[in-house]
């Protein structure tokens, strides 16, 4: 039975439309093939003479129905500068006879391969950026520029970018050009090799992470092809920053070669019109983790470093080179799990110190410090709360005031945003009874408006005290703070702080200023005893001050105290105190003798009479002055008024 089978141009332009700008006609009207009997296929077969064109590269059935034995054929052409023969289409049926039909074409009208994108005539930047405008996309996809698809594999990749390099610069007319292959075989660089490095193994979401790749030992160097495979769930796909004097284009696209990774980046780079020889940074990578990561890889499978026509497959051993980000975290250690105190006395406060480090590389929350147990309100701690950096450490102060006298003990829990929270520290400290201390200002403090009044600090103990603290009341109608200085009683110590500044009021009614004082034998020094002076205060009596005046120790346990060398610190209701009052004595007016007089036997000697008044408006209209003297070595001769008493009258009556 004979069926007949129709070759449509139309599907045949199908494909042409394809490959690129071509055009394709019919020397005469579509054939019809007569086929006797069975299933048909078809095959190529060569054209008449030696004109073969090198168009029917590959084709095959497009459909088969066999209701009719009508079917289609598209045929994949590729472009060639070769005339048309006369090609011939075998249809072969099951049965052993079969007949041939010629079909005839014109030479196909072909667009030529060339980098040289708008035709300028020469290969520039303007047809890098037309390049650079369509790298990555494939064959149908939208905008796909044919042209830019150098190697006519259906995508515009490494290869094309690649091709592209070795004719920038060149134009129509050069010898060779266009060159339409892409480096090949073994060149310079053979010996090369690269490194990848991240710019941190640890990321929180939203974090940039950089993989920059280095070329070391390049030679010749025109260009370079950069793989990275990564898995999307735990990174974005990145982002690509060439590294000069390279330029650079990247694609990224679905990757399924290896587990664990399902995108994979591509980036070529390249010197345009030059080379570099030595060690540089090809290109950088720039992802950026995603939310509920935990670790991410990054794969390196190979680099291909181009010289010229010549290219080098860099791979790495084993393959890939794995880097891993882990998520940031932080870390908690703590110093010790327990605090002893040891023996404090009964309202004396110990001191000790643990450390919370942070080993991670996110930041590490301490939201709160606290202390349970039933002896809590005896231990205190700050601070309550701290932000500790990657690498850091803080310092916990724990306090321990026993409220009376044996065992006390207490838990301290420090909750954070690491694994293991909260931690918890023992705590554990026995009180005993106080020993005496007593502070004092001295009793029968006087003086007169411009003076300067000297107040030693005494303490009395039989503990050993390594360093002390003294807040001082007082008011600066009657007193003006002039200094302080250790006393004799603490020798070997130094004036550690002075502060006539305080941020705080003064504890007594009748004060409106305070000084604080702080003495410290450094560790190494003690002093032990009663009234032992240990510093001194300066004041001055200011001019107008009248009356009695108080000096007073402010109680609180931060403000006065004193620090055994054990160490315990005592202050508040375990200090005995003991204030003063400073007497302003204002006499009316003083007169005085002038001192340092003298002279020789027989010589006149003046003995000047001074008189002062507080109150510089009084004013003395008459003055009697008796003057006694011995008269076995003076002789009243006679008196005159002074130079500040012009104009008065002197009567004298001595006897």
């Amino acid at each position: 039975m004979t069926r007949w089978i129709t070759f449509w141009r139309a599907r045949v332009r199908e494909v042409v439309e394809q490959i690129g700008a071509m055009t394709m006609r019919w020397v005469r009207p579509p054939h019809r093939l007569p086929v006797d009997g069975g299933k048909p296929s078809l095959r190529s077969s060569r054209g008449r003479g030696d004109r073969t064109p090198s168009l029917l590269a590959g084709w095959g059935v497009r459909a088969v129905l066999f209701a009719s034995f009508a079917f289609l054929v598209a045929f994949a052409l590729l472009p060639s500068g070769a005339a048309a023969a006369e090609p011939r289409i075998t249809v072969t049926g099951g049965a052993p006879t079969f007949r041939d039909a010629a079909l005839k074409f014109a030479a196909l009208q072909t667009s030529p391969v060339s980098p040289d994108f708008n035709s300028s005539g020469t290969v520039d930047f303007d047809d890098f950026f037309i390049f650079a405008d369509n790298y990555g996309r494939v064959s149908g996809q939208p905008g796909f520029n044919t042209s830019t698809d150098l190697n006519r594999d259906g995508k515009v990749g490494s290869l094309d970018f690649l091709i592209f390099a070795r004719n920038f610069g060149k134009q129509q007319g050069d010898a060779g050009f266009p060159i339409l292959t892409p480096p090949v075989g073994s060149g310079p660089n053979a010996g090369a090799s690269f490194s990848a490095t991240l710019d941190k193994t640890s990321a929180k979401p939203g974090d940039t992470v950089t993989l920059t790749i280095s070329g070391k030992g390049v030679s010749g160097l025109t260009g370079y092809v950069a793989e990275a495979i990564y898995d999307s769930t735990a990174l974005g796909d990145p982002q690509t920053l060439s590294q000069p004097p390279f330029l650079s284009l990247g694609a990224v696209e679905s990757f399924t070669t290896l587990s664990g990774y399902n995108r994979r980046g591509e980036v070529t780079g390249a010197i345009l019109g030059s080379t570099f020889t030595g060690n540089t940074d090809l290109i950088q990578f720039k992802f950026t983790a995603k939310a509920g990561f935990t670790t991410a890889s990054i794969g390196i499978r190979r680099m291909i470093l181009v010289a010229g026509a010549q290219a080098d497959t860099i791979a790495p051993s084993p393959s890939p080179l794995v880097l891993q980000i882990n998520q940031a975290r932080p870390e908690a250690q703590l110093s010790a799990s327990s605090l002893i105190f040891g023996a404090t006395t009964v309202g004396a406060t110990s001191q000790r110190t643990f450390t919370v480090s942070n080993t991670g590389s996110a930041s590490l929350s301490i939201s709160g410090i606290s202390v349970s147990g039933a002896d809590a309100s005896q231990f205190a701690v700050s601070p309550a709360t701290a932000t500790v950096a990657p690498g850091g450490i803080q310092t916990i102060v724990a306090l321990f005031t026993p409220g009376s006298v044996g065992p006390k003990s207490a838990s301290l829990s420090i909750a954070h945003n690491a694994a293991g929270s909260p931690f918890s520290v023992a705590l554990s400290g026995t009180g005993e009874q106080p020993v005496p201390v007593t502070v004092a200002l001295p009793a029968g403090l006087s003086g007169a408006p411009g003076d300067t009044v000297v107040v030693p600090i005494s303490v009395s103990t039989s503990a050993r005290i390594g360093a002390a603290q003294f807040v001082v009341n007082y008011n600066d109608s009657a007193l003006v703070f002039l200094g302080a200085q250790v006393g004799p009683g603490a020798g070997g110590f130094t004036v550690s702080n002075v502060n006539p500044s305080l941020p705080f009021a003064p504890s007594a009614p009748s004060a409106n200023r305070n000084v604080l004082v702080q003495i410290s034998g450094g560790g190494a020094q003690w002093f032990t005893g009663d009234n032992r002076a240990v510093a001194v205060l300066r004041f001055r009596i200011p001019s107008g001050a009248r009356g009695k005046w108080a000096l007073s120790f402010d109680r609180g346990t931060d403000r006065t105290n004193v620090t055994t060398t054990a160490p315990a610190t005592f202050g508040g209701d375990a200090l005995t105190f003991q204030d003063t009052n400073i007497q302003v004595n204002v006499p009316a007016v003083r007169i005085t003798l002038l001192p340092s007089i003298g002279g020789t036997a027989g010589a006149t000697v003046q003995v000047p009479i001074k008189v002062e008044a507080s109150d510089p408006s009084l004013k003395f209209g008459i003055a009697q002055f008796a003057v006694a003297y011995d008269a076995g070595i003076l002789t009243f001769q006679s008196a005159q008024a002074g130079p500040d008493a012009a104009g008065l009258t002197v009567t004298v009556n001595s006897n």
